[in-house]
Protein backbone atom coordinates (compact mmCIF):
# COMPACT_ATOMS: atom_id res chain seq x y z
CA UNK A 1 0.00 0.00 0.00
CA UNK A 2 1.31 3.40 -0.98
CA UNK A 3 0.30 6.62 0.73
CA UNK A 4 0.14 9.78 -1.36
CA UNK A 5 0.44 12.93 0.72
CA UNK A 6 -1.74 15.67 -0.79
CA UNK A 7 -1.11 18.39 1.80
CA UNK A 8 0.61 18.91 5.14
CA UNK A 9 -0.62 21.49 7.63
CA UNK A 10 1.67 23.09 10.18
CA UNK A 11 1.92 25.78 12.81
CA UNK A 12 4.57 27.18 15.08
CA UNK A 13 5.53 25.83 18.48
CA UNK A 14 6.32 29.30 19.86
CA UNK A 15 5.69 31.65 16.93
CA UNK A 16 8.54 33.79 18.19
CA UNK A 17 9.50 36.46 15.68
CA UNK A 18 6.85 35.37 13.15
CA UNK A 19 4.84 37.79 11.06
CA UNK A 20 2.85 37.64 7.87
CA UNK A 21 4.69 38.62 4.71
CA UNK A 22 3.05 39.63 1.43
CA UNK A 23 4.66 37.90 -1.55
CA UNK A 24 3.87 37.65 -5.24
CA UNK A 25 3.43 33.99 -6.07
CA UNK A 26 2.33 31.83 -8.99
CA UNK A 27 2.11 28.12 -9.61
CA UNK A 28 3.67 25.93 -12.27
CA UNK A 29 0.04 24.92 -12.83
CA UNK A 30 -3.28 25.82 -11.19
CA UNK A 31 -3.60 24.59 -7.61
CA UNK A 32 -5.63 25.26 -4.48
CA UNK A 33 -3.90 25.82 -1.16
CA UNK A 34 -5.41 26.18 2.32
CA UNK A 35 -4.58 28.35 5.30
CA UNK A 36 -1.99 26.56 7.43
CA UNK A 37 -0.64 24.50 4.54
CA UNK A 38 3.11 23.99 4.43
CA UNK A 39 4.49 24.99 1.00
CA UNK A 40 7.71 25.69 -0.82
CA UNK A 41 8.24 29.12 -2.38
CA UNK A 42 11.13 29.41 -4.83
CA UNK A 43 13.20 32.54 -5.37
CA UNK A 44 11.39 32.93 -8.72
CA UNK A 45 8.06 33.24 -6.91
CA UNK A 46 6.75 29.78 -7.81
CA UNK A 47 4.79 28.20 -4.96
CA UNK A 48 4.16 24.47 -4.69
CA UNK A 49 2.90 21.97 -2.17
CA UNK A 50 6.01 20.85 -0.36
CA UNK A 51 5.15 17.17 -0.19
CA UNK A 52 3.34 16.00 -3.29
CA UNK A 53 4.04 12.36 -4.02
CA UNK A 54 4.33 9.02 -2.31
CA UNK A 55 6.12 9.16 1.00
CA UNK A 56 5.82 8.04 4.56
CA UNK A 57 6.75 11.41 6.04
CA UNK A 58 6.27 15.05 5.16
CA UNK A 59 8.99 17.25 3.79
CA UNK A 60 9.51 20.64 5.39
CA UNK A 61 8.61 23.64 3.27
CA UNK A 62 9.79 27.20 3.69
CA UNK A 63 6.42 29.02 4.01
CA UNK A 64 3.03 28.46 5.66
CA UNK A 65 -0.08 29.96 4.03
CA UNK A 66 -1.32 32.74 6.36
CA UNK A 67 -4.51 34.16 4.82
CA UNK A 68 -7.20 33.00 2.44
CA UNK A 69 -8.45 34.81 -0.66
CA UNK A 70 -11.44 35.97 1.42
CA UNK A 71 -9.30 37.85 3.93
CA UNK A 72 -6.48 39.06 1.67
CA UNK A 73 -7.06 42.74 0.91
CA UNK A 74 -10.73 42.49 0.06
CA UNK A 75 -12.10 44.61 2.92
CA UNK A 76 -15.59 44.12 4.32
CA UNK A 77 -18.74 45.31 2.56
CA UNK A 78 -21.88 44.30 4.48
CA UNK A 79 -24.78 43.41 2.21
CA UNK A 80 -27.86 41.35 2.96
CA UNK A 81 -27.42 38.76 0.21
CA UNK A 82 -23.73 38.03 0.79
CA UNK A 83 -22.56 34.58 1.86
CA UNK A 84 -20.38 35.07 4.96
CA UNK A 85 -19.35 31.41 5.27
CA UNK A 86 -15.58 31.43 5.54
CA UNK A 87 -13.50 29.64 2.93
CA UNK A 88 -9.87 28.95 3.88
CA UNK A 89 -8.63 28.45 0.31
CA UNK A 90 -6.10 30.30 -1.83
CA UNK A 91 -6.39 29.78 -5.59
CA UNK A 92 -3.06 29.87 -7.39
CA UNK A 93 -2.70 30.13 -11.16
CA UNK A 94 0.24 30.63 -13.50
CA UNK A 95 -0.27 34.42 -13.22
CA UNK A 96 1.46 36.01 -10.20
CA UNK A 97 -0.83 37.27 -7.42
CA UNK A 98 -0.23 38.60 -3.91
CA UNK A 99 -0.61 36.11 -1.06
CA UNK A 100 0.17 36.27 2.64
CA UNK A 101 2.56 33.70 4.11
CA UNK A 102 4.55 33.03 7.26
CA UNK A 103 8.21 32.45 6.37
CA UNK A 104 9.72 29.45 8.16
CA UNK A 105 12.88 30.92 9.62
CA UNK A 106 13.46 28.15 12.18
CA UNK A 107 12.46 24.63 11.04
CA UNK A 108 12.78 23.42 14.66
CA UNK A 109 9.83 25.68 15.58
CA UNK A 110 7.45 23.91 13.13
CA UNK A 111 4.71 21.66 14.51
CA UNK A 112 2.90 19.40 12.05
CA UNK A 113 -0.83 19.69 12.74
CA UNK A 114 -2.25 17.31 10.11
CA UNK A 115 -2.15 15.82 6.64
CA UNK A 116 -4.47 15.15 3.75
CA UNK A 117 -3.44 11.82 2.31
CA UNK A 118 -4.84 9.04 0.17
CA UNK A 119 -3.92 5.37 0.39
CA UNK A 120 -3.86 3.20 -2.70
Amino acid sequence: MATTINATYAGFRTGWNQREVRVMAKGASALTLKVGELCTLSSAGVIAKSNVGTSGKASVGNVIIAQSDMTMGKGHVPVENHNYNYSDTVSITTTPKPIMVFVVSDPEDIVMTGQDATTT
